[in-house]
């Protein structure tokens, strides 16, 4: 069975428009979830399961300019996820995010999941 599963990735947009995810489905299973889409853009997701996806124009980043996109305090992804039931997808939540440059950092969820690739830590 083929399918797509794009979960919990910050797509950064910096032009005046454009497309983050475009997805013909065509009767597989596809599913999007938990995913922060900062800038202009749009997803054109035919016959995808979408949830819990955040679009905003500024993600609340702690410094996007050096690519450092763990969220702060304000962001609008904070707790904007869905637990994950991946039973018809894959196995598993993240259990890693990235970490500039080349790295890992365990991620842990302490409520709901945030949207995007970080999960907020108070620093």
């Amino acid at each position: 069975v083929q399918e797509t599963t794009i979960v919990h990735n910050t797509m950064v947009n910096e032009r005046g428009s454009g497309l983050f995810v475009k997805l013909n489905s065509d009767g597989k299973a596809s599913l999007l979830q938990n995913n922060l889409l900062v800038g202009r853009g749009e997803m054109q997701t035919a016959g995808a399961v979408l949830l819990g996806n955040v679009a905003t124009r500024d993600g609340g980043f702690v410094d996007p300019q050096h690519y450092d996109y763990r969220l702060t305090a304000g962001s609008e992804a904070i707790d904007a996820g869905i637990a994950l039931d991946l039973t018809d997808f894959v196995d598993g939540a993240p259990a890693f995010e990235y970490e500039h440059p080349a790295g890992a950092a365990a991620r842990s969820t302490r409520h709901r999941p945030d949207a995007g690739a970080h999960e907020f830590a108070a620093r």
